[in-house]
């Protein structure tokens, strides 16, 4: 392995890690917001958007650290063989979704009764990764340089 291909894949899994958690949180921030807004939840203040905030912040990069981490891990290092964009945004959503289903029987087996939930982490991954893949490849298209 070249310096220059290991140092690509880090970049890369580092960005998956710092971006893929965030827009997580803000996706579940919004769920949330909008369902409690519909259903007639208590009214909105600004210490509770703030506190909301920290609690979904501190969630979001607790549970979406480790997808973000495989997830990136596994589509940089195979994206100087990726000819377009769509498949490298492929490639991460299938390895989020599949990941995400691991993640999802690992917390469920330990937290609930099994059998008893949706594949939350499976479904939540999708729009991270779809839109991670999607910076990251129009940050840093791979190089024909690039080998192993």
């Amino acid at each position: 392995m070249t310096r220059q291909y290991v140092k690509s894949v880090l970049k890369g899994t580092l960005f998956f890690v710092l971006v893929g958690p965030l827009l997580g949180g803000l996706l579940v921030f919004l769920l949330i917001g909008f369902r409690n807004g519909f259903s007639g939840g208590t009214p909105i203040t600004i210490t509770g958007i703030a506190g909301q905030i920290l609690f979904f912040g501190g969630f979001a990069y607790a549970f979406g650290t480790v997808p973000a981490l495989v997830t990136g891990l596994v589509a940089c290092s195979l994206q100087h063989r990726m000819r377009s964009g769509t498949a490298f945004v492929a490639l991460c959503t299938l390895v989020s979704v599949i990941f995400g289903f691991v993640y999802d029987g690992i917390f469920y087996s330990i937290a609930t009764t099994p059998g008893a939930h949706t594949p939350v982490f499976a479904i939540l991954n999708i729009i991270p990764a779809i839109v991670t893949g999607t910076l990251w490849w129009k940050i840093h298209k791979p190089s024909p340089k690039l080998t192993l």
